[in-house]
């Protein structure tokens, strides 16, 4: 099963399921937040996340990397910055 969250994964979640099925393996796509997402992955409930926000979700992701229970396998941006921001106010 492939699990997304967010628009940004969209894609990367259809691919991934495309190629899962067409090799035989059936998956299911949903919407769900982080720390459903990890403890799904600790319950063997969830097979794979695309989309993680580190460092943001490492407060949840750090203690299960050290148990052992998930593994960060690929970084797919590894300059994209997170922050607030408005429309810049014009006069």
């Amino acid at each position: 099963m492939a699990y997304r969250r967010g628009p940004g994964v969209t894609v990367k979640s259809e691919i991934a399921c495309q190629i899962l099925e067409s090799i035989g393996y059936p998956t299911k796509q949903l919407q769900i937040g982080p720390p459903i997402i990890y403890k799904g992955m600790t319950s063997d409930e969830v097979d794979v996340a695309l989309g993680a926000w580190i460092p943001q979700q490492n407060p949840m992701l750090d203690p299960l990397k050290d148990q052992g229970k998930v593994e960060v396998v690929q970084t797919n941006l590894d300059t994209a910055v997170i922050s607030l921001c408005v429309p810049k106010i014009r006069l």
